[in-house]
């Protein structure tokens, strides 16, 4: 199915990675098929966020396997005390 219309990137999120970088997930095209990003950014001598070399680009039918994945490793840290749950997220 193709999505008609649409404007890439669409930006999904991002966040501080450190004081200079940034990590941005969105959806873009690359030679004419859609894929999902999720890339470190940092700041160029202007304060433009420019795309580092640090991330991953995969076509958009590995979405699904990847938030199944993204989901089971962010439960699996919590369960094993890495990091805090997030009250705010909707985890099942």
């Amino acid at each position: 199915m193709k999505a008609k219309g649409t404007i890439f990137p669409a930006v999904i999120d991002e966040w501080p990675r450190s004081n200079r970088e940034i990590v941005r997930v969105f959806l873009d095209r690359f030679q004419g098929r859609a894929i999902v990003h999720v890339r470190v950014f940092y700041a160029d001598a202007d304060g433009i966020p420019r795309p580092g070399r640090d991330g991953l680009a995969l076509g958009i039918g590995h979405l699904p396997k990847l938030a199944d994945a993204i989901c089971e490793a962010y439960r699996l840290a919590c369960e094993r005390g890495l990091i805090e749950p997030d009250s705010d997220s909707a985890t099942s």
